[in-house]
């Protein structure tokens, strides 16, 4: 669940108007101008270097110590806060989160295998 996260880092201390918006569905619709265009592949920060070497396999061949230098290259820029979602949202929070963003609940659901739940 990335985007609650950026969105404290940035400087939100309060849980309800996250839970409460729709910019989640909101920006996913910018970037897919409303669902007509669809999103192939997507690059998971917290899954960065695996995600951009299967992304860059595809194009080109890439030799054993390029892939080792991109995974030892580790986190980079790496906001420091307190990522445990249950400090900062209430279980019926997330579902709220999830139930006025079903685009962004059903990329979350392909990407992940699961949606978050704090029950």
């Amino acid at each position: 669940m990335p985007w609650p996260h950026a969105r404290f880092a940035a400087g939100f201390s309060r849980a309800a108007p996250l839970a409460e918006s729709q910019f989640p569905d909101f920006r996913l619709g910018t970037f897919t101008d409303e669902g007509k265009l669809q999103i192939d592949r997507w690059l998971r920060v917290e899954a960065l270097a695996g995600d951009f070497l299967a992304f860059i396999s595809e194009l080109r061949d890439v030799s054993d110590a390029e892939r080792a230098r991109v995974v030892e290259l580790g986190v980079v820029n790496e906001g420091n806060y307190d990522r445990a979602l249950e400090h900062w949202f209430t279980p019926e929070q997330i579902e709220e989160m999830y139930r006025r963003n079903p685009g962004w609940a059903a990329v979350e659901e392909r990407l992940y295998g699961s949606l978050v739940s704090l029950r």
